[in-house]
């Protein structure tokens, strides 16, 4: 449903060149959810933004290929890629007040959706727009129809920017944090709504996060972003009993609900490196504790750890050729 191939995205700013993303590849199938992870400013956000080419201003794909159910979208006119979005694919942004219009009714802000992209009257969008308000869990939609967002808490807005993005029944959803101001209960039922769709919609759905323990209990897939790279990408059980990329383990060492008999939780010292000068090497390398000498010269190689599961990293590669290789003894740091 999602294929991108060796994407690289670039943004121009006052201090220079930012290589937001580069050289991610990945694929989503049909009734799949991948969950995108990383920290704030890895290039989750932009990545998403280019799969429904709406990039900011001064951000540029340089190259790659991204399709969506075999469309190229990195070379879709406006025009197409109006139409493209909300019926091909629809998004759920991180803040529902800012994606909702503060001035038009709940009720008319999902059936314009349905009016835009499907050939039906006014009063067939408003019946399906109350149905789908029943769909995401809004009690009383009839009543509520006319109400303004101010009128809806944080969740229930969230679950009406839902409605509106899976409204034509997109082939596939974006969730960029759609949990990310929400309480622990509202952020479970958002996710299991998700879940829902991915299954009933028969849709593909990626979400995006920083936080694994957010996903770990609705994602079929998760990749690790970091510094605009995929570290990681695995089935889900792969990923959390298996991790490979220091990275992977030092996210999964800093959770608390993976590490109930340890007294104090590990830290991942340091910043993320700025993506204004040319990387080398391990993106993670400055802030690994046990990085190999070869970790700053050389981007790693990609590992085959399983059929789904791929590790970009000299650790890995190490472990997996050790009994062959003889020149990174003595290499750790």
């Amino acid at each position: 449903m999602l294929e991108i191939k060796d994407l690289f995205i670039d943004i121009e700013s006052h201090n220079g060149t930012v290589n937001a993303v580069r050289g991610v590849s990945l694929n989503v199938k049909r009734k799949e959810l991948l969950a995108i992870v990383g920290e704030s400013g890895c290039g989750k956000s932009i990545l998403c933004r280019s799969i429904i080419k709406l990039l900011p201003k001064g951000a540029n794909i340089k190259s790659g290929e991204i399709i969506v159910n075999g469309k190229h979208v990195e070379n879709m006119s406006e025009k197409d890629a109006y139409n493209f979005r909300g019926k091909d694919v629809g998004v759920i942004f991180q803040n529902p007040m800012t994606a909702l219009n503060p001035t038009i009714t709940i009720g008319n802000q999902i059936t314009e959706a349905l009016l835009v992209h499907k050939n039906i009257s006014k009063k067939e969008a408003i019946e399906e727009a109350i149905k789908l308000m029943e769909l995401v869990g809004i009690d009383y939609p009839r009543e509520r129809f006319n109400q303004y967002p101010h009128e809806f808490s944080g969740g229930m807005r969230q679950r009406i920017v839902i409605a509106i993005a899976v409204s034509c029944k997109p082939e596939l959803v974006i969730a960029d944090e759609p949990t990310t101001a929400l309480d622990v209960t509202i952020q479970k039922q958002i996710l299991d709504l998700l879940v829902h769709i991915k299954r009933d919609h028969n849709s593909a759905v990626v979400l995006v996060s920083h936080d694994l323990g957010v996903v770990s209990s609705v994602a079929d897939k998760v990749a690790i972003m970091y510094a605009g790279k995929i570290l990681e990408v695995g089935k889900t059980n792969e990923i959390f009993s298996n991790p490979q990329h220091p990275y992977t383990k030092g996210l999964l060492n800093s959770l608390p609900s993976f590490n109930e008999e340890k007294e104090y939780l590990d830290t991942i010292g340091g910043i993320p490196p700025s993506l204004i000068n040319p990387l080398k090497g391990d993106p993670f390398a400055e802030r690994n504790k046990k990085a190999f000498k070869i970790d700053f010269k050389e981007d790693p190689p990609k590992v085959k750890i399983s059929d789904t599961h791929f590790v970009y990293s000299w650790e890995a590669f190490y472990e997996k050729n050790k009994d062959n290789i003889e020149y990174l003894e003595g290499e750790a740091l």
